[in-house]
């Protein structure tokens, strides 16, 4: 239970829960506050951000995409038997095998000077080729003299790893197109899941301790498959917390870590009505009902974590954006610190983000970032 915070009454509870939950809390509510926030977003042209429609035949025409490029899509029960989530693995093997199958080359080539992944096409392109070469656009690859460019840091990729990134709950996994081309453009595979009760998934009760079991089913399910040093788990803003459950029930094993521009405590996270955010923490009780349920730490890596020993086992990084509207410098200052006490081999990116809503950034778009990202994951 939030200690020293009023639990407010329960229509303010569906209210606050909002902001943390959004496109999982799909219940009446949630709904209209979306839609009168959407609305006036517009009518005063809010360049910094606001909720977008979710639009499930937008959602399940960009799933058949992924499907029709080699995704394997499959639905998960967390350990608390409640519902399911639904997940997506894609291998980057399987995907080089369309392209070889169409006629295509997948390979390191010397391009502008520098070593890169690129998609030859065949010598004559058929119909077939073309069909393949528009759902590879998808991934936002350059095109240089006929040839994608699918990662422009070849030297710096040594190995196969696979990504579970855990994404905010503002979003379904099948949106992230340009993401997705970054770790398979590396030919490195990846696994993304949504949160909650987002769109296909049913039955599961939208919860602080709902979302990390969500995470753990999906990992347990790819740990089937892949070594512990091969594993990477992570992600951005409110589902690196998420994914911070795994390090904590992980660590003494070596899991490996990835965070990006995410807070150390809830509390960090500055919003326009970070006055209520009291009231908002004391709104994200009820865990699932289980014999054994995770702790309530309400998203707090560095309560997570304070007992964490350090181990020389497995790999971090830190990834934290310049001038972030919404997490101080201090607070970006003690993330490194706890990361730093907990785990011996840590790095560290900083980069300057280029949307005007410089939270929405992704450290991928920037050069130098990607360039370090890499170096950190197959530094020795």
């Amino acid at each position: 239970m939030t200690q020293n915070v009023k639990i407010p009454p329960i229509f303010i509870q569906k209210i606050l829960r909002v902001p943390v939950y959004r496109l999982a809390l799909n219940d009446l509510v949630s709904r209209i506050i979306r839609a009168v926030y959407v609305f006036f977003s517009r009518v005063f042209g809010n360049k910094v951000g606001s909720f977008k429609p979710f639009d499930p035949k937008i959602a399940q025409k960009s799933l058949d995409r992924f499907v029709a490029l080699g995704a394997n899509v499959e639905f998960v029960t967390p350990r608390d038997g409640k519902g399911k989530v639904q997940m997506m693995t894609f291998s980057a093997q399987d995907l080089e095998a369309k392209i070889v199958s169409k006629g295509g080359i997948w390979e390191k080539r010397t391009i502008e000077g520098k070593e890169v992944f690129a998609i030859v096409p065949p010598e004559k392109e058929t119909g077939e080729w073309r069909d393949l070469r528009e759902k590879l656009s998808h991934f936002h690859w350059r095109e240089v003299e006929g040839m994608l460019i699918t990662c422009e840091e070849a030297e710096k990729v040594n190995g196969s790893n696979c990504f579970l990134y855990a994404g905010s709950t503002s979003s379904a996994f099948a949106a992230h197109w340009k993401r997705a081309g970054f770790y398979l453009g590396a030919k490195q595979d990846l696994c993304f899941f949504d949160n909650g009760n987002i769109w296909k998934n049913e039955g599961r009760p939208v919860s602080e301790g709902g979302f990390y079991l969500e995470a753990e089913a999906v990992y347990e399910k790819l740990r089937a498959k892949y070594s512990l040093d091969q594993l990477w788990v992570g992600g951005s803003c409110g589902g690196a917390p998420v994914a911070a459950y795994l390090k904590w029930r992980h660590h003494g094993e070596g899991i490996n870590f990835f965070t990006e521009d995410s807070f150390p405590n809830f509390n960090d996270f500055k919003t326009p009505v970070s006055c209520l955010m009291p009231w908002v923490k004391g709104s994200l009780g009820g865990t699932t009902e289980m014999e054994s349920p995770p702790p309530e730490w309400q998203f707090s890596v560095d309560q997570m974590w304070r007992d964490l020993s350090s181990s020389e086992k497995g790999k971090m990084v830190v990834i934290q954006l310049n001038e972030d509207e919404h997490i101080s410098e201090e607070a970006y200052g003690r993330y490194w610190e706890l990361a730093t006490k907990i785990n011996q081999a840590v790095a560290r990116i900083r980069y300057n983000p280029t949307n005007a809503w410089k939270h929405a950034s992704n450290f991928f778009a920037e050069p130098k970032a990607r360039t370090h990202f890499w170096e950190a994951i197959f530094s020795a």
